[in-house]
């Protein structure tokens, strides 16, 4: 069975060019797996077309440190049942974290897709100009900061959707980076409007910085700032001289 070492993993990871699988059971999995890694045991191999259905696709095997046989086991028998393309990482999630490698946990994974589903509805409340809703999404302490230098408290974000002096032709939000720091996480996106604001168009994609906070198990937003409007390398922005 081939092998990848460490640092050659660390990489493939780091481009999002190989499915890594973790061959441990559940309860080691939940509290910690290499980022992005699956999980699948020798024992529900059963399962092996539904948790990686490209047989043709990178896919790296490990298991606890090089003593434990169930990476081993795993990847030889993904090869037997037809997965073209399949190596083990021998010295297993020990020596990932005694590299102070990162590594994910079920909590961690279940954050992030609480913090990205936390960018989406305030997308969608930009885009319906749904100024109640903004309620359970910022915290009190909120402050927003827009394109152009205004500040405003969570009150005052809600009601530029009350006057009717701003309208959201269009909103999106993409690309969401997220870094989480204990319970605290900041996320750059890049957000893109279609907008007319007394009277005024105003149009563009923009940098969109935001800082949540964890608070009894939910996540709110506590900070926005935008950032923009983005321009390509090398153009000038309006303001220049």
């Amino acid at each position: 069975m081939n092998t990848i070492s460490r640092d050659e993993l660390a990489v493939a990871v780091e481009a999002g060019s190989v499915t890594v699988v973790d061959a441990l059971p559940a309860a080691p999995y939940a509290q910690r797996h290499l980022p992005g890694a699956l999980n699948l045991t020798i024992e529900e191999l059963d399962r092996a077309e539904t948790v990686l259905p490209d047989q043709g696709a990178a896919i790296v095997v490990y298991s606890s440190d090089s003593a434990c046989g169930r990476g081993p086991e795993l990847a030889e028998a993904l090869a037997a049942a037809g997965y073209r393309d399949v190596r083990t990482y021998a010295e297993g999630i020990a020596d990932w974290a005694a590299a102070g490698l990162p590594l994910e946990s079920g909590a961690a994974a279940a954050d992030d897709d609480q913090i990205r589903a936390l960018v989406e509805r305030w997308a969608e409340l930009e885009r319906t100009q749904d100024a109640d809703g903004f309620a359970d999404l910022l915290t009190e302490e909120f402050t927003g900061i827009g394109p152009v230098g205004f500040v405003l408290n969570a009150t005052q974000w809600a009601d530029r959707h009350r006057d009717g002096l701003l309208i959201n032709h269009a909103f999106d939000v993409a690309d969401p980076d997220i870094a989480r720091y204990g319970d605290v996480a900041v996320v750059h996106a890049v957000e893109s409007q279609r907008t007319t604001a007394r009277g005024h168009e105003n149009n563009g994609s923009f940098r969109a910085g935001l800082t949540m906070i964890k608070d009894g198990g939910a996540w709110r937003i506590a900070r926005i700032q935008l950032s923009g409007p983005m321009i390509e390398p090398g153009q000038r922005p309006p303001f220049a001289r």
